[in-house]
């Protein structure tokens, strides 16, 4: 019987901002597989 493995994965919530692009090179480093997920910001749809 061969020993488990398991794969070290890693989500990231992007921004862009320099706090997570210092995150994401971190997890790459110490992470199998990392995954990040990003968002924009919205705006207001009314005009003022």
């Amino acid at each position: 019987m061969q020993p488990l493995t398991f794969e070290r994965n890693e989500l990231v919530l992007f921004s862009g901002g320099q706090d997570s692009i210092t995150c994401l090179i971190w997890a790459l480093q110490y992470f199998d597989k990392v995954e990040t997920m990003g968002f924009e910001k919205c705006r207001d749809s009314l005009a003022v």
